[in-house]
């Protein structure tokens, strides 16, 4: 089973086979609850067998839940088969090319309209009913209303044709506007049957054997098949989680996705590690992607290098109140809080280093900025130094570590314009009071009396301050 879930857009997919499906399928009805139930994709996993008597499976299935299918927004795909508009008016080409339609059509039942059955004036002064009949008769409606049509003719979209003797109507249905002349890009639904050569499974091992010139894991799951999920269910700003990471497709299709239509999704993948296949796999793939690679026939593959990757560990942290285990879990917490806010390149705060043990400064130059404070008691000498830096309009997200819930507002106070103070997330927060000391460490004693004179030695002597050295704790990041 392998899960694959939207954060933002709340929609999750379910990849599994035919032994399984069925008791899946109860599951989640019982978790997401049936009127969540999107659709269950099926596709073709493995080619067709020319030889034995015994039915062979050749599909497998990928469950779609909403966790609010009335607000969810799916996609639709471009008009593919452009070759049937074929027709074109040379004095409205901002229309488009545009296929025709017959305005009329037979109805039964409920679905008949008398409202719907009328005349319609031909060219030469004939009146026509729907079902090209000179008469009126019932079951047959026209597509558009009276005044519907009126307003084609005046615009056209309306065209008279006769042959043999005999009229018919259509409507012109153009691919860059609608039937009211609006401007649209013409797409069609997704549907559930994927037949696509380009989805089997064998397809996803050659494209990994491509990246590694070796087979490296078994069974992973074709580009393309999750390229098409992208392409349905995310938008350019989503947020996309894979707790089955195994050989990474997933984050190698959003990467290949955004370089397609520039967007900014992010994606998050987790795995055991099973086999080392994290480092060896996982990681590996996608740092070759980015990079770009030569694939075992000698082709070069350009990588997509607008990306960042980084793979972290997780670990168990004591719960004993010492200062070690502090300093480790601010370390760590630090980390979730960059992928929190996608910010993880360090920098010097307002040109000066920092000492890490009392706070770090984090400005990836595209107007995300966050300083992270562990001591409090700097806080007033941070301000300071903000307040004399030159405001380029950007605010930096500030968190402080403390053990009480103390917002620190008139702390800010005279930089309340070019800061915005965020909680620490509760999960962070209950972690960290559990493991805060109740003396204040002496080595935040020692940093922060260095970190004051080094101040006053500025003021002095008007020389550069130096917080101290700018320690890089992040022990797992990956490469751009």
């Amino acid at each position: 089973m392998r899960s694959l879930y939207f954060l933002r857009g709340g929609v999750i997919f379910i990849s599994i086979d035919d032994n399984e499906q069925a008791p899946l399928k109860l599951l989640c009805d019982e978790i997401f609850g049936s009127n969540n139930f999107i659709t269950n994709l099926l596709w073709q996993s493995t080619p067709g067998s020319n030889t034995g008597k015994a039915i062979k499976t050749v599909t497998e299935y990928v469950l779609m839940y909403a966790k609010q299918k009335e607000k969810l927004n799916i996609n639709s795909k471009p008009v593919d088969d452009i070759k049937k508009y074929k027709f074109k008016d040379e004095h409205l080409e901002f229309r488009g090319p545009y296929v025709t339609n017959k305005l009329d059509r037979r109805m039964t039942g409920s679905h008949y309209s008398e409202a719907l059955n009328y005349p319609i004036d031909m060219p030469d002064g004939t009146l026509l009913y729907p079902g090209c009949l000179t008469e009126k008769q019932d079951h047959w409606n026209w597509r558009w209303s009276r005044q519907k049509v009126e307003w084609g003719v005046a615009n056209d979209f309306i065209l008279f044709e006769k042959k043999k003797g005999k009229w018919a109507i259509y409507f012109k249905q153009y691919l860059k506007v609608d039937n009211n002349d609006i401007a649209i890009e013409r797409s069609l639904p997704y549907q559930n049957l994927v037949l696509e050569d380009a989805m089997n499974a064998a397809r996803g091992t050659r494209e990994v054997m491509d990246i590694f010139s070796e087979k490296k894991f078994d069974y992973p799951k074709p580009l393309a098949l999750i390229s098409f999920i992208l392409n349905m269910a995310s938008k350019q700003n989503s947020t996309i989680l894979d707790f089955f990471a195994g050989s990474g497709t997933t984050l190698h299709a959003t990467m290949q996705l955004n370089a397609e239509d520039g967007g900014h999704r992010k994606c998050i993948l987790v795995t055991n590690n099973e086999n080392n296949i994290c480092e060896e796999v996982t990681y590996e793939r996608n740092k070759r992607v980015i990079q770009g690679y030569t694939t075992p026939k000698g082709e070069e593959v350009e990588g997509l290098r607008d990306n960042n990757l980084r793979y972290y560990r997780t670990t168990l942290l004591s719960r004993d109140k010492s200062v070690k285990n502090m300093r480790q879990l601010v370390r760590l917490a630090t980390d979730m809080l960059c992928i929190k806010n996608d910010v993880y390149t360090e920098a010097e705060f307002c040109g000066k280093k920092i000492n890490p043990n009392i706070a770090r400064y984090f400005d990836n130059g595209q107007g995300n900025r966050m300083l992270v404070i562990y001591e409090e008691r700097a806080i007033q000498l941070l301000v300071q130094l903000m307040a004399q830096t030159e405001d380029d309009g950007i605010k930096t997200m500030v968190y402080v570590f403390s053990p009480g819930a103390d917002p620190y507002t008139d702390d800010f106070e005279d930089i309340a314009e070019r800061v915005k103070l965020c909680a620490l997330p509760s999960a962070i927060y209950e972690a960290y009071k559990r493991v805060l000391p109740k003396r204040k460490p002496k080595f935040l004693d020692e940093a922060l009396q260095e970190m004051k004179a080094q101040a006053e030695a500025e003021v002095n002597a008007q020389q550069t301050l130096d917080f101290g050295e700018n320690d890089n704790m992040n022990e797992e990041g990956g490469e751009a």
